[in-house]
């Protein structure tokens, strides 16, 4: 620790030589010329003082200066290395990090759950294992763990109880959206939303779909009913990594018909800590 510590600060002091180079420069000239010129001083000045008096002959400024250049030049060159070094390192590091960035995309992707609305097979929305009184014979079951009925009308706006068991008139079964997964894997706590006239109404079901799986969406709108504005359905989910996704798909009123735009954007909404990179 104490020696990763040192290389630090040797870092930021060749840091400080390269983007401060005047300085620099100017300093070693002072550290070169200052000693010589004290001793050329003490050399032509007679103090009478014998303990500052020089003993100093010009092979011994010789080889004064001879020293400092070979210091400084060994300096130069070892300060220059550990620079190249920890460039190579910095270097070497960021490549590391794009290519697991990289790689992490990639399995993020390979994995990521994606939604289209189609309509869908009438027969799968039904629940066949229970059966209903003659006098209901217009009427089936619905399969209520995979069906979702959203209603607008005079005064009341919103998702059927998620506790009830949904009985509906066979010739509404056309009304029905399915929502398959097409994407890669499983998409864990799917949740639905709808924004009507500017107002959210979140369904209260959440489920955990797999690739090719699908649910089914009932939108009822009564005649009595004004839709100012188109509805968005919006789907809110995560991966296996836990990144968090939202598809927002448009459905349009028609001639009393309900339009849906079939695909939808992908939105990554928030990306798992999981996938994040770091380099201690």
């Amino acid at each position: 620790m104490k020696k990763e510590k040192n290389s630090n600060i040797l870092i930021l002091f060749i840091n400080w030589i390269f983007n401060h180079k005047i300085k620099t420069i100017t300093l070693t000239l002072l550290l070169f010329l200052v000693p010589i010129c004290i001793v050329h001083f003490l050399f032509k000045w007679n103090s009478n003082i014998w303990w500052i008096e020089s003993e100093w002959g010009a092979g011994d400024i010789i080889s004064y200066i001879a020293g400092f250049e070979a210091f400084i030049g060994t300096a130069f060159l070892g300060f220059l290395a550990l620079w190249q070094n920890q460039k190579h390192k910095e270097e070497t590091d960021e490549k590391d990090r794009r290519f697991i960035e990289l790689e992490n995309e990639k399995l993020r992707l390979s994995n990521m759950p994606q939604f289209l609305i189609q309509m869908c097979n009438f027969e799968s929305v039904i629940d066949s294992r229970l059966t209903l009184p003659d006098e209901y014979k217009d009427y089936v079951v619905l399969n209520q763990a995979k069906t979702h009925s959203f209603f607008i009308q005079d005064d009341k706006v919103g998702w059927a109880p998620f506790d009830k068991v949904p009985i509906i008139d066979k010739g509404k079964l056309p009304g029905f959206f399915s929502i398959v997964n097409c994407g890669n894997n499983t998409a864990h706590q799917v949740k639905l939303n709808i924004t009507v006239n500017g107002q959210n109404y979140k369904d209260e079901k959440v489920y955990s779909i797999k690739k090719d799986d699908e649910i089914y969406l009932y939108l009822s709108i009564s005649n009595n009913s004004k839709l100012t504005g188109d509805l968005i359905l919006k789907l809110r989910f995560f991966d296996c990594f836990q990144n968090v996704y939202e598809q927002s798909f448009l459905i349009k009123e028609w001639q009393n018909s309900m339009l849906v735009k079939s695909y939808a954007d992908i939105e990554l909404i928030e990306k798992s800590s999981c996938m994040n990179i770091s380099f201690d």
